[in-house]
């Protein structure tokens, strides 16, 4: 449940001009706060829709709020979303590593 508090800290955050930032395991990566009305690159469905994070290397965007999470989810915790996501950004190693069992 996010507060007013939380939510002004949030909009202070994103409009942080220092530019994107790696996501650092077991943080989480804000959501920027408007969302536009489109098709998700990923989904097809025609919901509030978010650019990706460009930290995140090549990710198709624009995403919706599930798919934006699973994303930040899998940078938060040092991996990626699935096998795509691997294949686009991952090196040979993280990707054999993906790819075990």
């Amino acid at each position: 449940m996010t507060t007013t508090h939380d939510a002004t800290a949030l909009r202070a955050r994103a409009g942080n001009s220092a530019g994107p930032q790696a996501p650092r395991p077991g943080r989480h990566n804000p959501m920027p706060q408007q969302p536009t009305i489109g098709v998700c690159a990923l989904c097809k469905q025609t919901r509030p829709v978010f650019p990706p994070d460009p930290a995140w290397g090549r990710v198709p965007g624009p995403l919706c709020g599930p798919q934006w999470s699973e994303y930040a989810q899998a940078r938060d915790q040092g991996t990626f979303a699935h096998f795509r996501d691997a294949f686009d950004n991952a090196t040979d190693e993280q990707l054999q590593e993906f790819l075990q069992p």
